[in-house]
């Protein structure tokens, strides 16, 4: 039995680099014992974690220890009756995503420790464990093992085995329109300056995004901006660059333009580059979850003028239009939440829209999402 196992986990690192990339969660469960009772309930502590498993994670395929014994013996009678190996379904028996390490011990004379660690395959990092000890007699072993398989299966919901997938869509609205006046005094003894700012302004957001896996999103982002940016200085005595002192009135205008669509794509997965977004949903303990948003727009083109014009008897004061080009990209990197939800939930599904206003400028910000569990 032992040298049966050695090979089974043998065969399990390699033909896991093999099968890996396969986009159905795959678990396999082992199971380990210490102590001669120990022994004969390490079958049943991986079919109990397996059911509870597959309850919870419907879209998860689990093969336990047994299953792959089980399908060895049959694949060794198969082949001494003269047929011929189907390696392929090996390959998915041993193809792993999450490693369920369980642990069955007898400690002192009267007690059992159970334990349970999941190992994210991948990342060869546990990111759950559970651990439990009882009285030494069959109700009780009954009982930690429900328990252990239970508490396990409710903190690996934390990582979205089964993706939510659906789609993202956010609306960012925002506009300004604001006029101050200052006066201060001018260049000119006893003259004044009265200085006249206008802003006008409003851009528009959207990023339409799909989860179509757990970590990879697609979809597509516009972004428009319209600005004007005005200040009117009006002194009341001026000196020319001739050393005439006159009235005079300076016109500078700032205007901006921008426009931005589609999403950068410059991340790669499995060889292959997929659009700059992500969609993370991380659950709390006290039944909400936070929808974390994370994307960059592709470069486009900010569009830049200014010019001064002059009123007045000074001569060679206006300044002509000067118009640059900048590249710029859109990122997003934003929390939306707490909602209601949990990851027993097979729909998380939301519609607000908040207004995030500061002073002059008014802002809206709006979510709508439907994502679905399978």
């Amino acid at each position: 039995m032992k040298t049966l196992k050695i090979v089974l986990l043998i065969g399990f690192y390699i033909v896991t680099q093999i099968c890996l990339g396969q986009k159905q969660p795959k678990f396999v469960i082992i199971c380990t014992t210490s102590g001669d009772s120990a022994q004969k309930y390490a079958g049943a502590y991986e079919r109990v974690m397996a059911s509870y498993i597959n309850d919870a994670f419907p879209c998860a395929r689990t093969k336990t220890h047994g299953d792959i014994v089980t399908h060895v013996r049959s694949e060794r009678l198969n082949q001494l009756l003269g047929g011929e190996t189907d390696w392929s379904s090996f390959c998915d028996d041993l193809a792993c995503d999450y490693l369920l390490n369980l642990e069955l011990t007898e400690f002192m004379s009267n007690q059992y420790i159970v334990n349970a660690s999941c190992i994210s395959y991948p990342k060869v990092e546990v990111i759950a464990r559970e651990s439990m000890y009882g009285s030494k007699n069959f109700a009780s072993l009954k009982d930690l093992l429900n328990k252990v398989s239970k508490s396990l299966a409710k903190k690996l919901g934390e990582f979205e085995i089964c993706p939510y997938l659906g789609p993202v869509t956010i609306d960012v609205k925002s506009n300004r329109d604001e006029e101050n006046t200052s006066t201060s005094p001018a260049p000119c003894v006893g003259g004044t300056l009265i200085t006249t700012t206008i802003i006008k302004s409003n851009d528009v957001l959207n990023w339409k995004l799909s989860k179509v896996a757990r970590r990879v999103t697609t979809g597509d982002v516009n972004y428009d901006l319209t600005e004007n940016f005005k200040t009117i200085r009006s002194y009341s005595c001026y000196e020319c660059k001739d050393g005439l002192e006159t009235a005079m009135s300076f016109t500078d205008t700032h205007n901006s333009e921008a426009k931005v669509e589609g999403l950068s794509n410059e991340s790669v997965s499995e060889g292959k580059k997929i659009d700059d977004a992500r969609i993370q949903i991380v659950f709390k303990d006290n039944g909400t979850y936070m929808l974390l948003v994370e994307a960059t727009s592709k470069k486009g083109i900010l569009k830049e003028t200014t010019e001064t014009k002059a009123q007045g008897a000074c001569e060679g004061e206006d300044k002509p239009p000067v118009t640059k080009n900048k590249s710029i990209d859109i990122p997003i990197k934003a929390v939306f939440g707490p909602y209601k939800g949990s990851p027993s939930d097979k729909i998380l599904s939301q519609n607000e829209t908040k207004d995030v206003s500061q002073g002059k400028e008014k802002t809206t910000v709006s979510i709508d999402f439907n994502l679905v569990r399978n």
